[in-house]
């Protein structure tokens, strides 16, 4: 097996555009399928991920078998980056037929998730060598609030969306939902200092995570992620 660092400069080289074989783009491609960690450290250019924090929270998330996960750790850790940007995106390129949403404290933040996955695929120049075959096209719903791959399937959902706390999202069907900072502090716009979250805050998140089951595909086997930070001992 090709070692990790064999890995990390082969995607930099490729990305360069060193030019490879077609066997040698396919081993890649195998590898970064295969692993979270190499696919958000090696394609999508994530270079300050860590073996110690972040390639056990990348095992982590990538067992489908693991339906149910809340991921705690301070802020500034990129637990964001890799559940809510690398995570969809690398589910996408794998089933471009999956159904994914990103559920924020607001709409907007929410969105901003989006805009992250979708500079991406319009930017980043191995991801579109290796994934060629799920590019969007001009059938394909390219918005900042809900973005879809190129599909072999038909859906009401798209392959990403975005909603927050506050979004109707009665009657839609996920495989994976993503609650990342549900509750998050307010920014003093004055002091630029954060803030604790307020209880309506807390209760808001709480009351939103309560309507996730019926909008899971199948309740038992599809994925409910929470992301984020502890503030209370009474907080979601």
């Amino acid at each position: 097996m090709i070692s990790d660092v064999a890995t990390e400069s082969t995607t930099q080289e490729a990305s360069q555009g060193v030019q490879y074989s077609q066997e040698q783009m396919a081993r890649l491609k195998d590898l970064a399928e295969r692993s979270l960690y190499i696919f958000s450290k090696g394609i999508l250019g994530y270079d300050w991920l860590t073996d110690d924090i972040h390639r056990p929270l990348c095992r982590l998330l990538q067992d489908d078998s693991n339906t149910r996960l809340r991921i705690v750790l301070p802020r500034g850790w990129l637990k964001s980056t890799i559940a809510s940007i690398s995570l969809p995106l690398w589910l996408g390129v794998r089933n471009p037929n999956i159904r994914i949403l990103i559920a924020q404290n607001t709409f907007t933040n929410s969105c901003k998730k989006l805009a992250a996955i979708k500079a991406q695929v319009e930017d980043n120049q191995l991801l579109r060598l290796l994934w060629p075959h799920v590019l969007p096209d001009k059938h394909c719903t390219w918005k900042t609030e809900a973005l879809c791959l190129k599909r072999t399937e038909s859906h009401p959902e798209n392959t990403f969306e975005a909603a927050g706390t506050r979004t109707k999202v009665t009657s839609r069907h996920y495989d994976v939902i993503i609650e990342d900072d549900t509750v998050a502090p307010d920014l003093d716009d004055l002091s630029m200092t954060n803030m604790c979250p307020t209880k309506e805050d807390v209760e808001q998140a709480i009351g939103w995570h309560r309507l996730v089951l019926p909008l899971l595909v199948n309740p038992k086997s599809s994925r409910n992620i929470i992301v984020g930070t502890r503030w209370f001992m009474e907080d979601l």
